[in-house]
């Protein structure tokens, strides 16, 4: 195998990965989130008060302009999530 041949299969390898990178967002925007999965019961469409599991309690409002909030908590540690 030559130098230009394998430098044409590196650069195949690589335009593979960033599509499959592309893929994996793609599917990323359709797939359940951590916090509708653990809480299928709460809808996250206004208002969601979650507890800790240390006690402490957190209310995230406006959800129906924007869920961003909520990919700030760490989802392992939420004992208790309800709509408000």
């Amino acid at each position: 195998m030559t130098l230009n041949q394998t430098a044409d299969l590196l650069a195949a390898a690589r335009m593979r990965i960033v599509e499959l990178e592309d893929r994996i967002k793609w599917l990323e925007l359709f797939a359940p989130k951590t916090w509708e999965t653990k809480f299928p019961h709460v809808r996250f469409t206004d208002k969601v008060t979650v507890t800790y599991n240390d006690g402490q309690t957190e209310t995230f409002k406006y959800l129906y302009n924007c869920n961003r909030d909520l990919e700030t908590v760490d989802w392992n540690t939420v004992v208790k999530c309800e709509d408000v």
